[in-house]
């Protein structure tokens, strides 16, 4: 799974490093929402095949639209700052994946796995649906 996630993520931030950044951020979040669907869809009816494809589509979302997110802000911070808004964002990226999913695993040992997943999953959507609706509408202003 997360070899499925993070190597699609990895290999589609590398094919996308050309692309213009604030229309793959939209397109980046809509490609994970739907890969988390798809995901969510597999663990709803026991589906390994839909598991990991999900995964492989979110991490096509995933990638680029992390990779987009830092080009579209790296530019604005002055150059001798730049090293420091770079770690900031790493920072903040490592506490948004481990914070959730230590919070994951004690929910799993209360409502089980599957209901946990589905709700995690479900939040991912919710916050991928309100990025690409505030990042187009801001895209829309400029």
């Amino acid at each position: 799974m997360i070899l499925a996630l993070a190597g699609t993520g990895a290999l589609t931030s590398y094919l996308f490093r050309h692309a213009d950044p604030g229309s793959t951020l939209v397109r980046g979040c809509l490609v994970l929402l739907g890969g988390v669907a798809l995901t969510l869809v597999g663990v709803w009816v026991n589906s390994a095949l839909l598991l990991y494809g999900g995964s492989v589509v979110a991490g096509a979302g995933l990638g680029p639209a992390f990779s987009a997110f830092v080009r579209i802000v790296a530019p604005l911070a002055p150059a001798e700052s730049r090293g420091a808004l770079i770690g900031a964002i790493y920072v903040v990226t490592y506490l948004a994946f481990s914070i959730p999913a230590v919070i994951a695993g004690a929910a799993a040992t209360v409502f089980g796995l599957r209901a946990t997943t589905l709700a995690y999953g479900l939040v991912v959507i919710g916050l991928s649906a309100a990025t690409t609706v505030a990042v187009s509408r801001r895209m829309a202003r400029v």
